[in-house]
């Protein structure tokens, strides 16, 4: 039960990319985990599920628990010591080296570029942060889900904890208006073309910008991810051609850039309450009435 190679199947990766992933970390109080000292593969945030002792690079110890988000830099050394009985239950979420230096430059630039571009070793978490954690958590494992989507949600979640661990500090005016203009220049790229599936580093390219910032600033402004507003665009724009296309939604659903018929309906059905079939039948009630 003890064994290293059974202590190593408690770790999974639930999704992966070449920029992120999101994975979990099951290891109980006598496991391999708790016995020596460990490195990190990846720069990563984790939310613990349990609580424990943390030692990084022979520092002081802390107690991580639900409360926090523990930061690790890429082959980080650190230590673990159980106080639950629970063990070390926790979910992480991995960035590229790219993607965190770009992620610290939008708060220190100097930290940017050190040798270990993530200084502090915790963050606090807010209930709103954990319920999005959560909630990445769990599409990062739902097939119905797409990779663009996840890969954006866990950009923001990674973004969310540096806005905590360096504090959000004052925008400019004229920060604001770049930001402003970028988020049109997005909108630009999605509105033109909305029946393509650029990933977030086509279309962060194409507005001449990084992912992180792009995805960051994007969302800032209004409230939803790029797939999140492209997904919005084509239903409605799908809502103007059903009655063209009533009678094969599946070649609507494709030429709209959806994976097939039933991810087109579930999808126009939570955004607009109705599924295509009954929107398209309550017109022709419409019209014959008329």
């Amino acid at each position: 039960m003890s064994t290293q190679v059974e202590d190593e199947r408690l770790e999974r990766v639930r999704f992966a990319t070449a920029r992120t992933a999101v994975g979990a970390l099951r290891g109980p109080t006598y496991s391999c985990y708790f016995r020596g000292e460990h490195a990190t593969a990846n720069y990563l945030v984790a939310f613990p599920r349990s609580t424990l002792w943390i030692r990084q690079d022979r520092g002081a110890a802390f107690v991580a628990d639900p409360t926090v988000a523990t930061i690790y830099n890429c082959g980080q050394v650190h230590s673990r010591a159980p106080i639950s009985p629970d063990g070390d239950l926790v979910d992480w979420f991995a960035m590229s080296e790219p993607l965190v230096r770009d992620a610290v430059r939008a708060f220190d630039v100097t930290a940017a570029e050190a040798a270990s571009p993530l200084a502090f070793t915790r963050a606090h978490v807010s209930p709103e942060l954990y319920r999005e954690q959560r909630a990445v958590f769990r599409a990062a494992g739902d097939p119905t889900v797409s990779e663009g989507s996840v890969e954006e949600r866990v950009i923001g979640v990674f973004g969310n904890v540096m806005a905590v661990a360096f504090g959000e500090r004052q925008v400019t005016q004229h920060e604001r208006r770049e930001r402003l203009d970028l988020v049109e220049r997005a909108r630009a790229v999605i509105g033109d073309s909305y029946e393509q599936n650029l990933g977030v580093a086509e279309i962060a390219a194409r507005c001449g910008t990084s992912v992180f910032h792009l995805c960051r600033t994007f969302r800032g402004h209004t409230g939803q991810t790029l797939h999140g507003f492209r997904r919005d665009i084509r239903l409605r724009i799908a809502l103007g051609r059903l009655p063209d296309h009533r009678r094969d939604l599946s070649r609507l659903a494709v030429d709209l850039g959806f994976v097939s018929h039933s991810h087109f309906t579930a999808a126009f059905r939570r955004h607009f309450g109705v599924s295509p079939t009954v929107w398209t039948a309550r017109g022709e009630d419409v019209a014959r009435a008329g």
